[in-house]
C-alpha cells in the first residue's frame, strides 16, 4: 500500500530515525532495510527524498542525512541539499543540526 506520497515507507522511515537523532547516532542504508523492508541498495530512497523535501518545507534540518553509506560514512549520492555532494566537515554540521533539533513531537 502507498502513502500519501506515493511510497511504501516514509513515515515507518521518518519515525525510526526519530530515535537514532535522539542518540545522536547514523545508521547505514543496510539496516534502514532490514529494520523497514527493501532492500540495501534501493532502500527508501524515494521516501528519503520526501522525507528531505518535507523537512524543508516545515523548516526541519534534514533528517533523512542520518542514513549513510557503510564505504565513507556520508550520505547517498542523491542527497545533495545545495546541488552538490557534501563533504564530511560539512556532514559534521549537518548532523549536529539533526542531533540539537527536538525530533519527539514532530510528525509527518
Amino acid at each position: 500500500m502507498k502513502d500519501r506520497w506515493g511510497y511504501k515507507y516514509t513515515e515507518p522511515i521518518f519515525n525510526y530515525l526519530k530515535p537514532i537523532a535522539a542518540r545522536c547516532d547514523v545508521v547505514f542504508y543496510s539496516e534502514v532495510a532490514n529494520e523497514i523492508g527493501g532492500s540495501a541498495q534501493s532502500s527508501g530512497g524515494r521516501e528519503l527524498t520526501a522525507i528531505q523535501r518535507e523537512c524543508n518545507d516545515r523548516g526541519w534540518p534534514h533528517l533523512n542525512a542520518l542514513v549513510v553509506r557503510k564505504k565513507d560514512g556520508l550520505p547517498g549520492d542523491g542527497y545533495k541539499p545545495d546541488g552538490k555532494a557534501l563533504s564530511k566537515d560539512e556532514f559534521r554540521l549537518v548532523k549536529q543540526e539533526i542531533y540539537d533539533s527536538d525530533w519527539t513531537d514532530k510528525h509527518l
